[in-house]
Formats: C-alpha cells, sequence, structure tokens
C-alpha cells in the first residue's frame, strides 16, 4: 500500500498542471504522507527492520532539518551577522508595516522594531518550501525501501511508463489542435507556453525526459530477457515475434520514439539538448565498461525511430528552434536567462553561508533585479543550482552535494554485483537523472513538483535496483535476517507442547 500511495501520487501530479498550486500539491503531500506513514509502521512491525542507504538517509534528515533552521525565530542581531539579505528584507517588511499603520498584523517579535529574526526572509516561504522538501525525501525513502524484487519494480515502472506515455499523446493532441488552455478550457493565471498539463513547455520536456529513461530502463531489461543472440536461425527469430516479450519490446520501443519526438515538437531546447546528451554519456559510458552488448544498438534503434517519429510530426519548427542556438552562443549575456542567473548569484553573495531562504527567491530578486529584464516578476532563477545557492547558501549546497555522492556511492557500490535486470534498468535511469540535472542548468523544471516527485522516484528505483535479489542470492542483511527467524522458530517450542 505505500508503494501504491507513492506511485499514485507521482503519476497523478503532472495532470493537476505540475501540482504548483496549494491544492494540488497539498493533496500530493498528503498521499506521499500516507504512503511513508505505512511504510513505516511495516517498519515497526518487522522484528528486523532494514533500511537501505541509511547514510543517504540520515543526509537528507540533515537537509530537512537545515530548512527547518531556516524558518526558527533567532535574535535578530545574530541573523543580521550570518544572513544579512535576511534581516534586511523583514526589517525592511516591518518599516513598510509601520507606514501602512498595519503593523499589530507583523509576526510576534517584529512589532516595534524586529526583535526577532529568521533565517530565511519569507518564513512562510520556507515553510511551503519544507513541506514540498518533505514529500520528495519520504517518497524517495518509500520507493527505496518497498521494490523488493523485479515484479514489483517492473510493475511499478510500467505504471509511470504509461502514464508517461497517454500524457504524450494527449500533449501532441493538444498542440495540434490549436489550443491556448489547457485540457481546452485552463488558461494560466500568468500565461506561458503551454505543452500537455503543464503551463510551461520546458517543465513538461523535463518530465518526459525523465520518464524517456525510465522506459529505457525497462526496454534494456526486456530485450535481455528476450536473448535475442541466442536465436540462430531465421524461422526462430520470426517465431519470436509472436511472444508476449516481443509485444513488451516493440510498445516500449513505440513508447520512446514518440516521447522523445514529443521532447522535440515541444520547442524547448534546454529538454532538446539534455535528452541528446545524456543518451551520449550513457551510451558512452556502456561502450567504455562494457556491460549489456545489445545497449548500442538500442540507443541506435530508439534513435531512428525518434528520428522517424519528428518527420511524421514536423521537424521544420524544431530546426528552427535549434537554430537559435547560434545566436545565444555568440551573445551569451544578452539572454535573459543568464542575466537573471547573474542576478541570482548576487543574492547568494549577499549572503553566502545560510542563504536567503527556500521558498524566498521572488521575495529578495527584485532589489538584486537588472533594468535589462525589468519585465515582470521573476517567481524563480532560470537555474536551479544557482537558486540552490542563493536559497541555501553554502550549507545547504553542500548538504545537497553530500546526499548526491552519497547516492553515487550507495549505487555505484552494488552496481557490479547487482542483478542483470536491476543494472538495465540503473543504466535507463541514469539517462532520466542526467536529463534532468543537465536541464537544471538553464530552467527551473525542479521547482516544479510534479518533477521533483519525479526525480527522487527514480532515484529511490535506483537504490531500490541495485538492492533487488539475483534468483537464490539474498540481498544484503536479508540473508541474516531469515537465519535470525530460523533460529527463534527453532527455539520456539511446538503448539501444544508443554512448557
Amino acid at each position: 500500500m505505500a508503494r501504491g500511495s507513492a506511485v499514485t501520487a507521482v503519476v497523478l501530479s503532472p495532470w493537476l498542471f505540475g501540482a504548483a498550486e496549494p491544492w494540488a500539491y497539498l493533496l500530493i503531500c498528503l498521499m506521499v504522507g500516507a504512503g511513508v506513514a505505512l511504510w513505516l509502521l511495516s517498519l515497526i512491525g518487522d522484528p528486523y527492520p532494514i533500511v537501505r542507504a541509511p547514510g543517504l538517509t540520515v543526509a537528507l534528515a540533515a537537509f530537512l532539518g537545515f530548512a527547518l533552521l531556516q524558518m526558527l525565530p533567532l535574535p535578530y542581531r545574530l541573523v543580521k551577522a550570518v544572513s544579512p539579505v535576511s534581516a534586511e528584507a523583514q526589517s525592511a517588511r516591518s518599516r513598510v508595516f509601520e507606514q501602512a499603520g498595519v503593523g499589530q498584523f507583523m509576526p510576534p517579535g517584529l512589532q516595534e522594531g524586529p526583535h526577532l529574526a529568521t533565517l530565511s526572509a519569507s518564513a512562510a516561504g520556507t515553510r511551503r518550501s519544507f513541506y514540498l522538501l518533505t514529500a520528495y525525501v519520504g517518497l524517495f525513502l518509500v520507493s527505496a525501501n518497498t521494490f523488493t524484487d523485479w515484479p514489483q519494480m517492473r510493475r511499478g515502472a510500467s505504471v509511470v511508463a504509461a502514464v508517461g506515455f497517454v500524457m504524450v499523446v494527449f500533449a501532441l493532441a493538444q498542440k495540434f489542435s490549436g489550443t491556448d488552455s489547457i485540457y481546452w478550457f485552463h488558461k494560466p493565471r500568468y500565461g506561458g507556453d503551454i505543452f500537455g498539463p503543464f503551463t510551461n513547455r520546458n517543465h513538461f520536456g523535463g518530465h518526459i525526459n525523465m520518464t524517456f529513461g525510465l522506459t529505457f530502463g525497462l526496454l534494456m531489461a526486456a530485450s535481455r530477457r528476450a536473448a535475442l543472440g541466442k536465436l540462430s536461425t531465421w524461422r526462430e527469430k520470426m517465431a519470436w515475434l509472436s511472444t508476449a516479450g516481443a509485444s513488451r519490446i516493440t510498445l516500449l520501443a513505440f513508447a520512446l520514439g514518440l516521447m522523445g519526438a514529443a521532447v522535440c515538437v515541444s520547442l524547448s531546447r534546454g529538454a532538446i539538448t539534455s535528452l541528446a546528451a545524456s543518451l551520449g554519456i550513457v551510451g558512452v559510458v556502456g561502450a567504455l565498461h562494457g556491460g549489456m552488448p545489445q545497449r548500442g544498438h538500442l540507443m541506435a534503434a530508439v534513435a531512428l525511430l525518434i528520428l522517424a517519429a519528428l518527420l511524421w510530426l514536423g521537424w521544420r519548427p524544431v530546426v528552427d528552434r535549434l537554430d537559435t542556438l547560434a545566436q545565444v552562443a555568440r551573445h551569451p549575456l544578452a539572454e535573459a536567462r543568464t542575466t537573471a542567473t547573474l542576478g541570482t548569484l548576487r543574492v547568494f553573495c549577499a549572503g553566502p553561508l545560510f542563504g536567503c531562504g527556500f521558498g524566498s527567491f521572488q521575495h529578495v530578486f527584485p532589489a538584486f533585479q537588472s533594468p535589462s529584464i525589468q519585465i515582470g516578476r521573476w517567481l524563480h532563477a532560470h537555474n536551479d543550482y544557482a537558486q540552490l545557492l542563493a536559497e541555501g547558501g553554502i550549507v545547504g549546497a553542500l548538504l545537497v552535494v553530500v546526499a548526491g555522492c552519497l547516492f553515487a556511492v550507495t549505487v555505484g557500490r552494488r552496481f557490479a554485483t547487482a542483478p542483470a535486470d536491476g543494472r538495465a534498468m540503473v543504466a535507463g535511469l541514469a539517462v532520466g537523472i542526467l536529463a534532468i540535472g543537465l536541464h537544471s542548468l538553464f530552467d527551473y523544471s525542479l521547482h516544479k513538483p510534479a518533477n521533483a516527485l519525479l526525480l527522487a522516484a527514480i532515484c529511490g528505483m535506483c537504490v531500490a535496483a541495485v538492492h533487488l535479489p539475483d534468483g537464490g542470492r539474498r540481498e544484503h542483511g536479508e540473508g541474516n535476517r531469515n537465519k535470525r527467524k530460523r533460529r527463534t522458530q527453532k527455539r520456539r517450542p511446538p503448539e501444544g507442547a508443554d512448557a
């Protein structure tokens, strides 16, 4: 039930306009919270509980603790010393409220002068971010610990892939219908280049890129099980086409081709280039380290399918859109996103240790916004890494780096001894993780809750995949646990026997 609740939250969130509105992300947080509660109850009921990646779990808990620290009221002088940008923002807010004659509505400690302050320039914004960050960590833990065998992993991943494919079909139908409304009736409050259920085509591209990686992992695992290399004659190969395995591979390949083409049709330059780069990186790493011999053939076949689907859907707008990258390369500082990133780094320099607080960017950035980009209110920086530095400072960024390194060590240490299905799944998921990691250099896709939830889920699946049992081999710790259970059963007297 915990796993089902988590998967439901992942597949439902993009359809709720990316779960960006409070009613949507609070609903998703409740669903994830229910899954976490059920998982914790299962640990309490288990006499020998095991938590995978304990070091990574501690690092993620420390990150949540840091976000909680940003909300706590502290002496104003202390906050001014360690986070001057947050202190100045709260002091300015206090002055504005007093001048407007509504000082009684200020939080306690800020009335009649700021005696208390928080490390966050907006405690309310950090509180909302804390809810979401807790949901992401909880979803990761549930995904990492509740997929205990390959059939469970395949079913969960297949559900996400199937819903992603339906989203691609819907997005293309909506695109070519010519509507400017989501679901043909909803117009976003702030406008935007809609694509599918997302208010921003870049966020759609980031979401589908991660779904593409998950689907590619399923394809590699299915092709490995098909054992095509063992089919020596054409008669055997033709007979294989009528099997269930062949149908599964065909459906997965078709889904991948359409997903890749949809990313291109969305005209998101960052999504297109990041998907191509991640496929190339994983392909090169796979070729250098060996592994599955059919990986190169699969990537070539998927690339041809994407090209064929793109030729069918229309390739000219995609080429014209990618041509604009040359202009960006010639004049990078003329790009609004580059200017916004530089302004975001100035926010970081104003409070380098603890940052301005998670969720506070939109309240602080106007003071650092360059005149050339005074085109409206910037809710997020178009660079997730720069915004992490601005909101979390050095401490927050270091905690994220530590968690990322522990994740890489956890997966890398067990990758060589993981079952073949698990290795295939990790290789596919790596495409999605790399794609969103590269895309985050140019956009803020991970500040869309639906995308962050999917990333947390696939990272958890990576940890689960390298811990899957392989035939008679139990995962580390499970064998010892079963031995302890057998010894306990031997010592327990049979029913009906005299004490």
